[in-house]
């Protein structure tokens, strides 16, 4: 009975073994289905395709181009940075044209080498159209990298003549923004023919763009020069305020190319604020308002700074008085910017020889509920009587204590120069 069972179980113990083995060997040998067999041709397909020659993504070339020039603009804005600020090169007049001539690169990329790459690479990266591509280039050369390293560099470096370079980057760049085929460079050639030229290269007069792409693009121009503007007039601003550096023939050195910069700038920032209102964005005037009352208000706070001449060496001296020459010219231009250009009083020059970047009070549209003509015409009526008493009364250099606190009052400003907490929340 025993050995019965015995073998029985043998034997049931040999066939479960051999089904079992049948069955391993029949699902080993079951059929794959249609997904299957995708995966692994693909798989196979993906590992032969390492060995092949042809690369396995495609490269954007936008992309690419865009970073080749952030890697050309890094490595100058870091040789300017290490630059020690003393003249190293024989060819150069002085250590500003040596610096100029360092920061021109990064000129020539953030007026001209952007927008061409971009006109050039758009359909080649599958962009949607041009204007896409110029916004790519842009925001990632000019906003994202040079605007914002320049700006530091006016704010915080040592070195008084790099300080003066980073303040005039911006001004030549407005000046080279005027230039053909640079991102503001919308307007065509009437005086061209039958093609005329522009940021998009050449189109025939005949089939122009249609309108709603026309004013997308004036509006993306207003834009970017509000950008620069801000960055120029925030930088003028920074390299106003006493005390930058200790010694006084460097700080009234780059105070005083800070305010020849203010100079240059109020107008087409005016300007632009005009443009604001009369398109009824109340909002982006005050933008660019504030940051231009709080540089008028820096430039009459350094006018206005006593200085005893005892303790002054003659370099010191002179530094001075450049700076104060300097404020002067800056209180004609606000005078005469914040005054009605056909005022009888008014030389006729000045009626004569109006152009785009000229500024006057008729210039202003009306609406806005802060930035008015009366207000602006106080502002320059309090400008005029700091220049009344300094001509007329010997050429002295201290006005009447008092006058500073009702001009910083007209500008909106409290008595430390800054605006109220409501109105200073901008962005850059």
């Amino acid at each position: 009975m025993s050995q019965r069972r015995q073998g029985q179980g043998q034997g049931q113990g040999q066939g479960q073994g051999q089904g079992q083995g049948q069955r391993n060997a029949n699902v080993n040998q079951m059929p794959i289905d249609d997904d299957d067999n995708y995966s692994q041709s693909s798989q196979n397909s993906d590992a032969s395709s390492v060995n092949l020659e042809e690369p396995t993504t495609s490269i954007d070339p936008l992309i690419s181009a865009i970073e080749d020039l952030e890697g050309r603009v890094v490595l100058a804005l870091d040789n300017f940075k290490l630059h020690p600020g003393v003249k190293s090169n024989p060819s150069s007049e002085n250590i500003h044209s040596e610096l100029r001539d360092t920061l021109r690169p990064v000129l020539e990329i953030a007026a001209h080498v952007g927008p061409a790459t971009a006109r050039a690479q758009w359909r080649a990266a599958f962009r949607q159209n041009v204007d896409v591509a110029l916004e790519e280039v842009y925001s990632r050369l000019n906003s994202d990298l040079i605007f914002p390293e320049l700006l530091e560099t006016v704010q915080s470096d040592l070195i008084p003549a790099k300080r003066a370079a980073a303040l005039g980057f911006f001004h030549n760049l407005h000046t080279e923004y005027k230039s053909a085929g640079s991102y503001l460079d919308y307007v065509e050639n009437a005086q061209a023919g039958r093609y005329a030229g522009s940021l998009y290269g050449l189109f025939e007069k005949n089939t122009p763009p249609p309108r709603p792409v026309l004013k997308q693009r004036t509006i993306q121009k207003a834009i970017k020069n509000a950008e620069l503007l801000r960055y120029w007039v925030e930088g003028s601003t920074a390299c106003t305020v006493p005390g930058a550096f200790t010694d006084l023939k460097a700080d009234g050195a780059i105070a005083s190319r800070a305010v020849i910069s203010s100079s240059a700038v109020i107008r087409p920032a005016l300007r632009h604020v005009a443009e604001k209102i009369s398109s009824a964005d109340d909002a982006g005037a005050l933008r660019l308002f504030i940051p231009v009352m709080r540089m008028i208000g820096g430039v009459l706070k350094r006018l206005f700074a006593s200085s005893d001449g005892n303790t002054q060496s003659v370099g010191e001296a002179a530094s001075t008085d450049a700076l104060k020459s300097a404020c002067i010219k800056f209180l004609e231009i606000v005078v005469l910017s914040f005054s009605m250009r056909n005022d009888p009083g008014a030389s006729s020059r000045r009626r004569l020889n109006v152009s785009s970047e000229d500024f006057a009070l008729e210039d202003l549209p009306i609406g806005h509920p802060i930035i008015t003509r009366h207000a602006l015409e106080e502002i320059g009526e309090d400008a005029f009587t700091v220049l009344r008493g300094l001509t007329m009364m010997g050429g002295q250099v201290k006005v009447d204590s008092g006058l500073i606190s009702d001009v910083m009052l007209s500008l909106g400003l409290d008595a430390t120069g800054k605006h109220p907490s409501h109105l200073t929340s901008f962005n850059i």
